[in-house]
């Protein structure tokens, strides 16, 4: 299957072919995961989602780098794929996504800049409408530190 690495680290896309979404995972270094959609097209089904380390958004910003793509922010190393109409994944088409569709934020100030532009919201943690945490904020719930103490690093 194909699917799409965005690394903004380095500043790059690239095509990974996989069997499947765990091994693409796998390819960019990803283990705890969480996902997201980009699109989804209301006619047929399809789409376009997301994966990334869950913890992302945790890590301090300048150890990190930031990419955005269809409006919304991604922490780290991600992987691409496309659904169809009934959830399975399918290939990722070239015409779904290209470069032309990513932003590269490589520092905390450029994703404050992307924040006040209004081109992404700010990563919150709230229940009830209570604002939990929200980024760059270090996070304070110590199995998450400990979780994130264990990960493996990222190209």
């Amino acid at each position: 299957m194909k699917f799409l690495a965005i690394k903004p680290k380095l500043k790059l896309l690239t095509w990974i072919t996989a069997d499947n979404l765990k091994t693409a995972e796998a390819a960019v270094g990803l283990i705890d995961v969480d996902h997201g959609n980009f699109w989804r097209k209301s006619d047929t089904g399809l789409g376009l989602a997301y994966v990334v380390y869950e913890f992302g958004f945790f890590i301090r910003p300048d150890q990190t780098a930031y990419a955005m793509a269809f409006g919304k922010l991604l922490a780290g190393n991600t992987v691409v794929y496309a659904f169809d109409g009934i959830g399975e994944t399918i290939d990722v088409a070239p015409d779904m996504i290209s470069e032309k569709d990513v932003i590269w934020l490589p520092t905390q100030l450029d994703v404050e800049m992307a924040i006040t532009k209004g081109q992404i919201k700010r990563p919150i943690i709230g229940v009830n409408g209570d604002v939990l945490w929200r980024w760059p904020d270090p996070i304070q719930d110590k199995n998450i530190k400990e979780k994130m103490a264990k990960r493996p690093k990222q190209g």
